[in-house]
């Protein structure tokens, strides 16, 4: 059996259903596997495919990684070579409340529960203007 995000408890890692919902991966509809379908092949009609695409995520998320990395006391966690850039930032090891504040000043960022990490997730369509923000909005 694969587990996912659907087996947790509140999407808490770790923390399994009690119920038979634990042993249920889920499906996804017709409606959420059409989307899908829809979005890849709109990446595939899109110049270089989606070769540029992952291409572009990687672009982006290093010019983020660098423009994050300049922001006083965040720490950088390892690369994962997807777009997803893992930080901490000292004296906030609240990382919910973190989350919370930042989604106030109108950035969304995730926290990594029962771990001092908050993560960017950088797509194509990141721009340097969208990292600005968040290294703005970030508490000094």
């Amino acid at each position: 059996m694969t587990s996912g995000y659907l087996n947790l408890e509140g999407g808490e890692i770790g923390k399994f259903k009690t119920t038979a919902g634990r042993l249920d991966g889920g499906s996804n509809d017709p409606a959420t596997v059409a989307g899908f379908t829809a979005a890849l092949e709109w990446v595939e009609g899109l110049p270089g495919g989606r070769a540029r695409w992952v291409e572009q995520i990687a672009d982006n998320a290093a010019a983020a990684r660098g423009r994050l990395a300049e922001v006083p006391g965040l720490e950088l966690g390892l690369d994962s070579g997807n777009g997803l850039v893992a930080f901490t930032l000292a004296g906030h090891e609240d990382t919910a409340g973190l989350a919370a504040l930042l989604a106030e000043r109108r950035v969304l960022v995730r926290f990594i529960p029962h771990t001092p990490w908050m993560r960017a997730s950088i797509g194509a369509w990141t721009t340097p203007d969208d990292v600005d923000a968040l290294a703005a909005a970030l508490p000094g």
